[in-house]
């Protein structure tokens, strides 16, 4: 039980490393964060019916062919229509968002409310 406990902690500690270190791959360490977790989960218990292991064989692959399916549409779209990749376009859009917050902010702590009046007539 508590080697079980300890790899999920491990395997989830090392998705999220990926998530938010990696620019190129913090897609798919976010994906294994979700799905991978989901399989460390699964009770193990000792002996299984041939056809209750084809069973979870074809639900495993299926899952398989339909994440390997979105990520493929996700690449060629992303290919086709922008240059760089969706999250490096959000990462620019926030922390745009974050600088102009705090420019009206230090505008407001500087000029008070008619650095807000000034922004609602132009």
């Amino acid at each position: 039980w508590m080697y079980q406990c300890a790899l999920i902690f491990l395997f989830e500690a090392l998705t999220h490393f990926i998530f938010f270190y990696s620019e190129t791959y913090g897609h798919i360490g976010c994906l294994l964060a979700i799905f991978g977790g989901k399989v460390l989960i699964v009770p193990c218990s000792g002996h299984f019916s041939e056809q209750q292991q084809m069973e979870r064989d074809k639900v495993a692959y299926h899952s398989f062919y339909m994440l390997a399916l979105a990520l493929s549409i996700i690449f060629t779209v992303d290919t086709l229509f922008f240059r760089t990749p969706a999250s490096a376009m959000v990462r620019k859009n926030v922390l745009g968002a974050i600088d102009t917050i705090a420019k009206q902010f230090s505008d407001f702590l500087s000029e008070g409310e008619s650095a807000l009046q000034n922004r609602e007539e132009s």
